[in-house]
């Protein structure tokens, strides 16, 4: 009995040391230490930390294995007795992906010879996971050749950046992603992964940054300069609608042609794009409240297509809106539009209110009162007035029921209409008052008050 229980033992001690591979244990040889890489069965089971210190290891991401730094020999064997431990190999000799948090170790740290090609550098020590600066040694900084220069800063391994994509590229080798970022506008920096076979995706700026195994990222030092023409459009921001401000709207299943349109839309500044009706442009004065939603597509124009209004047109109509008072005279138009050109001959009007009321009226103003909400209602703008050349010595538009009292330098039996002659002939007259059949003419002009049936003018 005691003889079986001793060949147990013995048993249990070789199946352990068949686990350590045989370079292990020349690194033990040479150097009384070994860096590890140690293959078990599940990286999540519990480890019993009075039988090692597992804070010597660390674990790789999605491979089941477990970098340990400069194990001694007890600790290695310690390892090897574990039941969820597979193997212990030289780092040299794992076939686990090289880690990216790596440092060099010390140049004086003697390094062991690979019996086969080396996936990783053989004198590597996995970084810790403090801060804690990294050893000092005072080995000679290597000679390195400097590199040719680059559009790119270094890439960065391990990194993504979350989201702000503006386009990707199919490159296997993500050193042409730079000059692709570089040519594209608004690209300042770019993350390429092996999605696809290889893929560089092309960002307007940096996201919140992530780790990611075999991503690398580089940021653009000098992209290249774009000229862009008159009528383009800044990057495109997906998933971003603005609120209200429309123009009008311009059927495309595509949004890169809303650019176009809005560029050639008077007024407009931004587009936005939507699935509705196949795909429909927004065209928009301005830029409104921002409110994300899904599948939407939005830019502004940066240099809209000059447009060069003729003489009485109008700015953008805003829909709804009504300016209360200041009416010069009316018109009856069944279509808005007609209401700019009404307005741009009539003298002192400077904007129109369009309602639907007796069929269509235009209500000339001359001047913006207050803004009221008013459904249906549609205001306009006159840009540049048509010019109205007045005739020397003419009046003013006449004001009904209105008196100015006292200073009369004369009254002269005729109609209202003749009042502004006579007043023009008279070397003293600057305005006059009409009431029952006669003009009088006034040296200075008085208080205004308000009186049935008196029609007043003041001469220019």
């Amino acid at each position: 009995m005691k003889t079986a229980f001793v060949l147990s033992i013995v048993a249990v001690a070789t199946a352990a040391q068949d686990k350590i591979w045989p370079s292990v244990l020349r690194s033990i040889q040479q150097t009384s230490t070994a860096s590890v890489a140690v293959t078990i069965d599940d990286l999540n089971a519990q480890k019993d930390s009075s039988v090692f210190d597992w804070a010597k290891c660390k674990g790789l991401e999605n491979e089941p294995v477990l970098l340990c730094n400069d194990l001694t020999k007890e600790e290695i064997n310690s390892l090897a007795a574990l039941p969820n431990v597979q193997k212990i190999t030289n780092v040299a000799d794992s076939s686990a992906p090289c880690p990216l948090n790596i440092t060099p170790k010390p140049a004086d740290t003697p390094t062991t010879t690979a019996e086969t090609i080396n996936p990783c550098p053989p004198n590597i020590t996995p970084k810790p996971t403090t801060t804690a600066a990294a050893p000092i040694t005072t080995s000679a900084a290597p000679t390195t050749t400097a590199a040719a220069p680059s559009a790119c800063d270094k890439p960065v391994e391990g990194i993504d950046y979350d989201g702000k994509d503006i386009k990707s590229t199919k490159r296997s080798n993500s050193d042409d992603c730079c000059n692709d970022c570089a040519k594209t506008p608004g690209c300042v920096l770019y993350v390429w992964t092996n999605w696809n076979s290889g893929t560089c995706f092309l960002k307007s700026k940096a996201g919140k940054s992530i780790l990611k195994w075999g991503a690398k990222a580089g940021k653009v030092t000098k992209p290249a300069k774009v000229i862009k023409p008159a009528g383009s459009c800044e990057v495109t921001q997906d998933n971003m609608d603005y609120e209200g401000n429309d123009i009008t709207s311009t059927q495309h299943s595509n949004s890169d042609d809303c650019c176009d349109d809005c560029a050639k839309t008077p007024g407009c500044v931004l587009y936005v794009w939507t699935q509705w009706n196949d795909g429909t442009c927004f065209l928009k004065s301005s830029a409104g409240n921002s409110v994300p939603k899904w599948g939407v597509k939005a830019a502004k124009v940066t240099k809209p297509a000059k447009v060069i209004k003729p003489a009485g047109s109008c700015e953008v109509t805003q829909d709804n809106v009504d300016y209360e008072g200041n009416d010069i005279t009316s018109t009856q138009r069944s279509n808005s539009d007609d209401c700019c050109d009404d307005c741009a001959k009539t003298p002192g009007c400077v904007l129109y209110v369009w309602t639907n009321w007796n069929s269509g009226t235009c209500f000339l103003k001359s001047k913006a009162g207050k803004s009221i909400l008013k459904w249906g209602a549609k205001a306009g703008k006159v840009t540049k007035p048509a010019k109205v050349i007045k005739p020397a010595g003419s009046c003013k538009a006449a004001q009904d029921n209105v008196d100015y009292n006292g200073n009369d330098i004369a009254r002269i039996s005729a109609d209202k209409e003749d009042c502004c002659a006579l007043c023009v002939k008279a070397e003293n007259c600057v305005g006059y008052s009409h009431y029952e059949g006669h003009c009088y003419l006034k040296g200075k002009l008085g208080y205004a008050s308000k009186k049935e049936g008196v029609t007043s003018g003041v001469r220019d």
